[in-house]
């Protein structure tokens, strides 16, 4: 009996480790615009879409965006705190951003590589974060959207499925 027991108290204490409390859906486009007049060229920025879904979080919970953009293998501009996501169904939620640096400059080169990003999840005066889960000063990572999402924005067909990843600090890369 005790044999059996620990098997089972093994085998679910293996599986919590791997069970995780929430989703993040993101996808991405990417655009020209920012003319540059000197160069005659357009920078290419891009927006992207966070879908959140969480259903361990109780009705009323306000869902908050912490980001930041990896520009030239450096994280920065982290100011970009306290983004409200707005409810779209049961336990998810969604917002829409646009990072402010050029991903591709007018001379072609990649400059900003990733978007980084956290959740801070508020109800009642508690707080509570959602950063990964990768260590406690980890994050969210997925990469801005490629060349080949050269769209519009209102064109929901031009945007791309981006990967997420969970980093563990800005030297897991």
């Amino acid at each position: 009996m005790k044999k059996y027991f620990f098997a089972v108290a093994l085998v679910f204490a293996f599986r919590a480790e791997f069970i995780e409390a929430s989703e993040v859906q993101v996808s991405g486009v990417r655009y020209e615009t920012m003319f540059d007049y000197n160069t005659k060229t357009f920078e290419q920025v891009g927006s992207i879409k966070i879908r959140y879904i969480n259903h361990d979080l109780s009705w009323g919970t306000r869902v908050f965006l912490l980001w930041g953009e990896r520009c030239n293998g450096i994280s920065h501009d982290w100011s970009n705190w306290k983004e409200e996501l707005r409810p779209v169904d049961s336990y998810t939620w969604e917002i829409t951003i646009h990072p402010g640096s050029a991903i591709v400059d007018h001379d072609g080169r990649n400059r900003c590589s990733n978007l980084e990003f956290a959740f801070m999840n508020s109800l009642n005066n508690n707080v509570s974060w959602d950063n990964g889960g990768a260590s406690s000063m980890g994050f969210y990572s997925v990469p801005m959207p490629t060349e080949k999402t050269l769209g519009k924005v209102s064109d929901p067909s031009s945007w791309e499925v981006l990967p997420v990843s969970r980093k563990s600090s800005g030297y897991d890369y």
